[in-house]
């Protein structure tokens, strides 16, 4: 039986009331989660721009196709999210990034 090296008990407020446990040292030393900012276009894996569909200052509706990336022999097309305008595209045919990499700014319609 592994016993913890920290006893201390931590609280977590629950909607039902609140949960009692233990947190790892590494839980506790974790990058806490930030909510997405909405305007922004961001990689979710490498990968290496193909062909870019957008130009700035489009007015582009829901699902409308802002770039195609290669990843892993792969071709992946980044939509947009929600109707709206490209205000800035960050890359060009070519360019190699890494996840979470901004690659297009957008506004809502």
């Amino acid at each position: 039986m592994h016993s913890p090296k920290d006893t201390s008990l931590e609280s977590l407020p629950i909607e039902e009331g609140t949960f009692v446990t233990r947190l790892t040292k590494k839980f506790k030393a974790r990058d806490k989660w930030e909510h997405p900012d909405p305007r922004e276009v961001h990689s979710y894996i490498p990968g290496m721009v193909v062909r870019i569909m957008a130009n700035e200052g489009d007015h582009l509706p829901s699902g409308a196709p802002i770039l195609t990336f290669d990843a892993m022999k792969m071709e992946n097309t980044l939509t947009m999210p929600y109707a709206g305008v490209v205000r800035r595209i960050h890359v060009k045919p070519g360019d190699v990034f890494a996840k979470d990499v901004i690659l297009a700014e957008i506004d809502g319609a």
